[in-house]
């Protein structure tokens, strides 16, 4: 049954990655638009907190190798991701306004101003993001830990999941 139980965790965590990675960019999509940068700049991003959660979930899993423990990671996931629409709103349209004099073509008074808006914007943006996908990643390598019985059958339990 725990076989079971972590194969379905396991597709349903990555089919809400895609889905967040889908629909994070139709959200940004009225703020930034949808350029090559823009995609780009949130591929990599996820990937990278999806790396951080792989990381994260290998050790995680060693120190906690339960099933309710995972149950946890993944239903603060969930959570994570059902905010993204509420307060991600606020945040793209800050974050927009200080950065469309930028891309339509004006310019902000002193750079530094300039540098800390766009930081702080991409910052923010990425904010809305980090949590949820890295709380994500962590599913797989804990989920694997939890679905091996001896290192013979690693390869197996990971194959399988």
């Amino acid at each position: 049954m725990q076989n079971k139980t972590l194969s379905a965790l396991v597709f349903t965590s990555g089919l809400s990655v895609m889905a967040v990675e889908m629909t994070g960019l139709r959200l940004l999509a009225p703020y930034f638009g949808t350029s090559l940068v823009v995609t780009t700049i949130l591929i990599g991003s996820l990937m990278g907190f999806l790396s951080l959660g792989y990381r994260l979930g290998g050790k995680y899993g060693d120190k906690h190798p339960t099933l309710e423990a995972l149950s946890k990671v993944t239903a603060s996931a969930a959570v994570c991701v059902l905010l993204i629409p509420l307060i991600g709103r606020p945040i793209l349209k800050m974050a927009s306004g200080v950065l469309q004099p930028l891309l339509t073509g004006g310019s902000l008074e002193e750079p530094a101003v300039a540098f800390a808006s766009i930081g702080g914007g991409m910052i923010g943006i990425l904010f809305l993001f980090a949590v949820p996908i890295t709380l994500m990643g962590m599913g797989s390598p804990w989920a694997i830990r939890l679905g091996v019985s001896d290192v013979e059958s690693a390869g197996e339990a990971a194959g399988k999941l």
